[in-house]
């Protein structure tokens, strides 16, 4: 015999409280996280442009006076400490899950307060919540639990946040260097734009995290056949990359990982009770209105 509906509201009750404790637990790990992060990624940034002008393309560094090479130094540095800024801009765009789960976010996972959402950014994000109310204004039998899809939608906007600022200073940190001739000035922006958002899958270089390896072709345009062929070597900050040259990150990334993987077990969970408690209800509505006269 099936669960009753007592009982199974009972179950989701547990789970409610099970999913909110894990939610709780991973905010704090990626608080670390982010704490180790931040430094790795300078770092990081700093050594794929030391990579850059003295192994790659030493003979431009070397033509650059000594202010120029300080003023480029500069610069680069100054991208590394803007990193937790623009975190902030991307994750104040992300709706949180529940209020009780995280606090005062994203200021409580960065430490910095994010630069004012432009009002443009707002009327859309109003919209589409808006639009999401209408779209699920339906009969909703489990408002009042957490459903562990949202939690985890959540860490995964998190995730890509930190891709995108990846890209973002990536992008930044090329065109210092463009801007001090030390990568060929022909790369066409949009060329290295898009092997930056494909960077998961673009050619890295086994010696030199964080590089990316692409080919440059000049087309002549009254033949139509390829004029020059130009060799790049150009920064692609990787998260992979950048937690697996670092212990620290690497052991926050397997605890991260195992709640994950616990909250996934949770989600089936959630599928499963749910999907017994409205054929419960279902089946106690129909016997409720079902009469034997015609």
């Amino acid at each position: 015999m099936g669960k009753s509906i007592k009982q199974l509201r009972g179950d989701l009750t547990v789970l409610d409280t099970e999913v909110r404790l894990l939610g709780k637990e991973l905010y704090s790990l990626y608080e670390e996280y982010i704490k180790h992060f931040t430094p790795v990624v300078a770092k990081q940034l700093v050594l794929a442009s030391y990579q850059i002008c003295t192994q790659k393309y030493p003979d431009s560094f070397l033509a650059l006076s000594y202010q120029q090479k300080v003023d480029l130094q500069g610069k680069i540095k100054g991208l590394g400490k803007g990193f937790l800024i623009k975190l902030s801009n991307y994750l104040v765009e992300i709706d949180v899950p529940d209020n009780n789960l995280v606090v005062d976010f994203p200021r409580s996972l960065t430490g910095v307060i994010p630069q004012e959402v432009p009002s443009e950014v707002n009327s859309l994000q109003a919209g589409i919540q808006g639009l999401s109310a209408e779209i699920s204004s339906g009969v909703n039998l489990f408002s009042d639990v957490l459903n562990p899809d949202d939690v985890l939608h959540f860490y995964d906007e998190i995730e890509d946040s930190l891709g995108e600022v990846l890209t973002e200073i990536s992008s930044r940190g090329n065109d210092l260097l463009k801007e001090y001739n030390i990568l060929p000035a022909q790369i066409p922006a949009k060329v290295l734009e898009m092997a930056l958002k494909n960077r998961d899958n673009s050619k890295g270089i086994a010696d030199a995290p964080n590089l990316l390896s692409l080919v440059v072709e000049k087309e002549d345009i009254s033949s139509k056949e390829i004029k020059d062929i130009t060799p790049v070597v150009a920064m692609c900050l990787r998260l992979g990359e950048i937690e697996f040259g670092d212990t620290g990150l690497s052991a926050d990334r397997r605890r991260i990982v195992a709640i994950m993987d616990k909250l996934v077990d949770l989600q089936r969970r959630y599928q499963r009770i749910t999907r017994l408690y409205a054929i419960a209800q279902a089946e106690s509505q129909w016997r409720s209105c079902w009469s034997e006269e015609s």
